[in-house]
């Protein structure tokens, strides 16, 4: 039995670069929010050890590790997934 190809809907969705490209400005924005977030918590961090001479504990070094992988990580995630919902739901619309 020969397929006729022309019966079958087109699966495949262009996603339009104007919205790829806001979702890499919100990415850059919550990247750049984050880091400024851990950069001022870090200086606040000196600056008590500086003027108080309080110590700066090894466990405040890793949270402060764990925070900048964090602030990288988690706004490519977070954009990954509101791109790949918005395509999905643009792709049910069109079916």
């Amino acid at each position: 039995m020969a397929v006729d190809w022309n019966d079958y809907p087109q699966r495949r969705v262009r996603r339009s670069y104007r919205a790829w490209q806001k979702f890499r400005l919100a990415r850059r924005i919550m990247t750049g929010l984050g880091i400024a977030a851990v950069l001022a918590l870090v200086a606040m961090r000196i600056l008590a050890h500086l003027l108080h001479g309080e110590p700066i504990e090894q466990a405040f070094i890793a949270a402060v590790g764990v925070a900048m992988l964090a602030t990288l990580v988690l706004p490519r995630l977070v954009t990954r997934l509101g791109w790949n919902l918005l395509w999905r739901l643009k792709r049910q619309d069109w079916q």
